[in-house]
């Protein structure tokens, strides 16, 4: 076998084994929720969009109480009890254009409250500069 087909065999190889490399660490990827990952902050909760998927279907129920929401998530940014629909936002993904301090556009899990303090449910809002959705 001649240099050049060897060469072309490893090179082929080498850019097989890049792809797959790509492909398999690309993608959100959901873990259990932790309340110390939660929390951690580097300039964005990167972990929260991981946690987020386990956190509402395994941790958050109907019926919990405030109290026991803000235990398990720590302070909101956000309480609303004004609105129809008392409750509290969490960032999930804060999202900026290049060299803006401002943010562009996220996600915010919302969790709403009936007038007793007990969760009636949950939800990720997506949102935009400017214009944030009532849920």
């Amino acid at each position: 076998m001649s240099s050049d087909r060897k060469f072309a065999r490893l090179r082929a190889g080498w850019v097989l084994c890049m792809l797959v490399c790509v492909l398999t660490g690309c993608g959100e990827k959901s873990v259990p929720f932790d309340r110390k990952g939660w929390d951690a902050w580097d300039g964005h909760y990167y972990s929260r969009k991981c946690m987020v998927e386990d956190l509402m279907r395994n941790r958050l129920a109907a019926g919990m109480h405030f109290r026991e929401v803000v235990e398990l998530l720590g302070k909101s940014y956000f309480v609303n009890e004004q609105d129809s629909v008392p409750g509290i936002r969490y960032a999930i993904a804060v999202e900026y254009r290049l060299l803006d301090i401002d943010p562009c556009k996220g996600e915010d899990l919302f969790i709403a409250f009936d007038r007793d303090s007990l969760a009636v449910g949950c939800e990720l809002i997506q949102w935009r500069s400017g214009y944030i959705p009532q849920p």
